[in-house]
């Protein structure tokens, strides 16, 4: 089971920082505990992924002394630092302003590109989300309603969880994390 854990990084809808831990040392905890890296390699690593996403002069910051944005990529890094072959996502979107939610589903996508990880997204904000994914499933009281291609069309017949498709507009520019 460990095995299986090492190949999935999980990103937490809070973002489930560490507040006691500096940025470094929430990024870097898991080569620690559960990779036995030295630290001289955990360092490294963590500062590399760190100057990736644009957090490389934050590495000595505590949770707290970070915007929403930032702790999102934060946890981001975390779930990237082992390397994993598939990235778990919960409502990753949840509780950022418009633009920074758009920031992120773009460094998202740019991971995605970069490191040729399975993605999977847990989430309300489907509007975010429509154009950079390969398959959309739409649950609706417990069982799956939709299963296929993401296509605008099919959220019209699921209005009453989902907004209008004609109230939601395919972003295109994922702007810049």
């Amino acid at each position: 089971m460990n095995q299986l854990r090492q190949q999935i990084g999980l990103v937490f809808q809070e973002g489930a920082l560490f507040d006691s831990l500096t940025v470094e040392e929430n990024v870097g905890l898991f080569l620690i505990e559960n990779l036995h890296l030295p630290m001289e390699t955990v360092h490294q690593r963590v500062e590399g992924i760190l100057e990736s996403l644009g957090l490389s002069d934050y590495m000595n910051y505590y949770p707290s002394q970070l915007s929403g944005g930032m702790k999102k990529r934060v946890a981001i890094a975390r779930a990237i630092v082992s390397k994993p072959q598939m990235l778990l996502y919960d409502e990753p979107t949840a509780g950022l302003d418009p633009i920074t939610a758009k920031r992120v589903v773009g460094l998202m996508d740019q991971l995605q590109e970069k490191y040729h990880m399975t993605s999977l997204i847990v989430t309300h904000e489907l509007h975010y989300f429509l154009d950079i994914a390969e398959r959309l499933m739409l649950l609706k009281n417990g069982a799956v309603a939709f299963d296929g291609p993401p296509d605008l069309s099919i959220l019209e017949h699921y209005e009453e969880a989902y907004p209008p498709a004609s109230e939601i507009q395919p972003r295109g520019d994922h702007g810049n994390p």
